[in-house]
């Protein structure tokens, strides 16, 4: 599987947008990246992959807005597009991720789980597209 880093970098920035859309008097937003050692997350079905974690301290989603997130042009803003989210969930899952959202009032935490090991389409244009042959 190849990694688009650019791609990723879209994924979380359409996130961070949001959150910080949800903080229309400021609050705080934390961006951070860890691994997942095995026993964590939901019994450990995580396990071995990068964890990218977005959190608000903004109004929260509804548990009926949660459902929707990331379906096409879906948004509860008056100017928006409707598509961050779900070009974010796309980009997630073209790279073997998922993304987890929870949230209450005054809180929501977006979860990328990444497998480790994803091969950089940098390395190809870094090293040239092998033909398998030897010298």
């Amino acid at each position: 599987m190849s990694a688009d880093r650019d791609q990723l970098k879209q994924a979380v920035f359409n996130i961070c947008l949001n959150a910080i859309q949800a903080m229309p008097n400021g609050g705080r937003l934390r961006v951070g990246v860890t691994g997942v050692k095995g026993g964590e997350g939901e019994a450990g079905w995580q396990a071995g992959k990068i964890r990218v974690f977005v959190e608000d301290t903004g109004i929260g989603i509804s548990a009926l807005e949660r459902e929707r997130i990331f379906d096409p042009f879906f948004t509860t803003k008056a100017e928006g597009t409707g598509i961050g989210l779900s070009i974010s969930h796309r980009i997630v899952h073209d790279h073997g991720g998922t993304i987890q959202v929870r949230s209450n009032n005054g809180s929501t935490m977006f979860e990328i789980y990444l497998p480790r090991k994803i091969s950089s389409s940098n390395d190809q244009e870094r090293f040239g597209q092998g033909r398998g042959d030897s010298a």
